[in-house]
């Protein structure tokens, strides 16, 4: 959310523990304690005309992780039906709730069918539930569902690195990657280009084995170790449609190089 520049009339809704301010955008807890008093006193003096809900699932497990992806969805769209509907929300997802896993290419536009794992199903429930609003509300709802993160601070299995621990995952399996700034653009490009509908947001897909290796050359670090017959292939994302409907392209299609000029 730090990355996304001041864009007038946008709101940034936020989980608690983000809690450094971008001049120019508000920002309000999504947390399990609802402000609702505080929320709508504040919304009340606003006619937003987009709105932009940032989720990170670190820390919510079983029922927790429902609240935060569809029950305080719900609670702060009734909130916000209160006050007027804005004309745009986009939100960002995971594409976690993607559960090919047997190494196929998968392209990443529109609906898919509903996943079956909890979480996913979560991620999903949550989607339906904006839709729906959206249509009953006449507001444009576009789901944004990121690959994995990564950047200053953000590095996948660097930690499985350092510890030394083999690895239970399959390194001939995918990762899907993209840079937090790219993320943020990819949210900047669907606000300009009125997206709706969902998309699969993805920069590059990278081999795990080769990539986790090459990490721990760039970190002088041993070469993992694997647990072998554990993990699978997993999906490798095709961004495409992202892509051309949003003219977006990633300013960062390189994690082993980004990684490089971290250090």
């Amino acid at each position: 959310m730090e990355r996304l520049a001041p864009h007038h009339m946008v709101v940034g809704a936020r989980r608690s523990f983000f809690e450094s301010s971008v001049s120019g955008v508000g920002h309000w807890s999504l947390g399990p304690e609802p402000i609702e008093a505080d929320l709508l006193r504040t919304l009340g003096r606003f006619r937003f005309q987009q709105v932009v809900i940032c989720w990170s699932s670190g820390g919510r497990k079983g029922g927790r992780h429902r609240e935060t992806y569809v029950e305080e969805v719900r609670r702060w769209l009734l909130r916000l039906a209160k006050v007027a509907p804005p004309e745009q929300v986009v939100v960002t997802g995971s594409l976690a709730m993607v559960e090919q896993s047997d190494g196929a290419v998968v392209k990443a536009d529109g609906v898919w069918r509903e996943p079956q794992g909890e979480r996913a199903k979560n991620l999903w429930d949550g989607e339906a539930l904006l839709r729906s609003w959206g249509e009953t509300h006449g507001v444009k709802v576009a789901t944004l569902r990121l690959s994995g993160l990564y950047g200053p601070g953000i590095w996948p299995g660097l930690r499985s690195l350092r510890s030394q621990e083999p690895i239970a995952q399959d390194p001939r399996g995918w990762l899907n990657l993209i840079h937090v700034e790219d993320a943020a653009s990819a949210v900047h490009a669907a606000l300009h280009s009125q997206l709706e509908g969902a998309w699969g947001v993805s920069s590059e897909a990278v081999t795990r084995g080769p990539f986790y290796e090459s990490m721990a050359d760039l970190a002088g670090l041993d070469h993992p170790q694997w647990k072998l017959g554990e993990g699978s292939l997993g999906r490798r994302i095709d961004a495409a449609g992202f892509r051309h409907r949003c003219h977006w392209q990633p300013r960062h299609p390189e994690a082993l190089e980004a990684f490089r000029l971290s250090l």
